[in-house]
């Protein structure tokens, strides 16, 4: 097994730190709608949008540390793309259908 380094650490940290505040923003969304604000003032849809921003930006500071590959990543991203209409309804290609009382 490889050791990580202090500075890869650090990033890893992050990226959960900061993947666990997009959750938070996410579920407000659900709890108040998009419309919904923050005490500062902020969008709830702002809070998402910064936090996808915060998120992409630990994620290329990881590749940049050479913690992760930015190929496997795209990769993967393809590969869940495609998977996940095996579990979604709503989404264009979703393979699962609603069932309607008759």
């Amino acid at each position: 097994m490889t050791s990580m380094s202090a500075a890869g650490a650090e990033r890893l940290i992050k990226l959960a730190e900061e993947a666990s505040e997009l959750v938070q923003a996410c579920m407000k969304v659900l709890h108040h709608g998009y419309d919904g604000k923050y005490d500062n003032g902020e969008t709830n849809i702002a809070a998402i949008e910064r936090e996808i921003g915060d998120v992409r930006a630990i994620i290329m500071m990881m590749v940049e540390g050479q913690d992760v590959n930015v190929e496997n990543i795209s990769a993967h991203e393809q590969v869940k793309r495609i998977r996940v209409l095996k579990f979604t309804y709503f989404q264009p290609g979703s393979e699962l259908k609603l069932k309607t009382d008759q």
